[in-house]
């Protein structure tokens, strides 16, 4: 193995063996994330959407020390889908606004949400802090200039539910938003 070309040979074989495994690897990856959005598509077109009724029966008033002080069902919004409710809950200086969409035979209306998780690590770091979480298909970030808090989550693997919370942070938005028991929604 002292021939400078053997050694040559050698390790070019050896570099395209790994390029091959990793596009390999690559392309496994892609199979999965399409079948997975296959399947996800699948189960939503099955689903049966919120009625207006649905949405106003589970509306909680109160949640933890903040009041409803508005809700708007169906409401119009640019590029959502139109079954959805929008809520604001106050507690003296602090505000939750908070848009859940039903994707029920609508996937379309969670692709954003999933191209926000896609794009999240390409954020500015600035404006905004990324909070770690444990919860899945979920997005905080924290402004401590404005002391705002932003949540972006998947819930049941049906909801897309979009908070921002005015002089709280992350942490506070998120267990409101578990307090709303949005999985109760059916």
């Amino acid at each position: 193995m002292n021939n400078p070309i053997k050694k040559i040979l050698v390790f070019f074989t050896v570099i395209l063996f790994i390029s091959c495994k990793a596009q390999n690897t690559k392309v496994n990856a892609e199979k999965q994330t399409k079948t997975a959005i296959e399947e996800r598509t699948q189960w939503l077109d099955k689903q049966e959407p919120l009625k207006p009724k649905d949405f106003e029966k589970w509306l909680p008033k109160k949640v933890a020390d903040f009041a409803l002080v508005s809700h708007e069902i169906n409401k119009e919004m640019a590029g959502a889908p139109k079954n959805n409710i929008q809520l604001i809950y106050k507690n003296n200086a602090k505000k939750i606004e908070i848009i859940i969409v039903d994707a029920a035979k609508d996937a379309s209306a969670l692709e954003m949400i999933y191209f926000a998780f896609d794009m999240d690590n390409q954020l500015s770091k600035k404006e905004t802090k990324k909070q770690e979480s444990k919860e899945p298909h979920h997005i905080s970030k924290y402004n401590e200039e404005k002391k705002t808090a932003q949540i972006l989550s998947i819930i049941n693997k049906r909801f897309g539910v979009s908070a921002k919370g005015e002089n709280m942070n992350p942490d506070a938005l998120w267990l409101f938003v578990k307090q709303l028991q949005i999985n109760k929604l059916k």
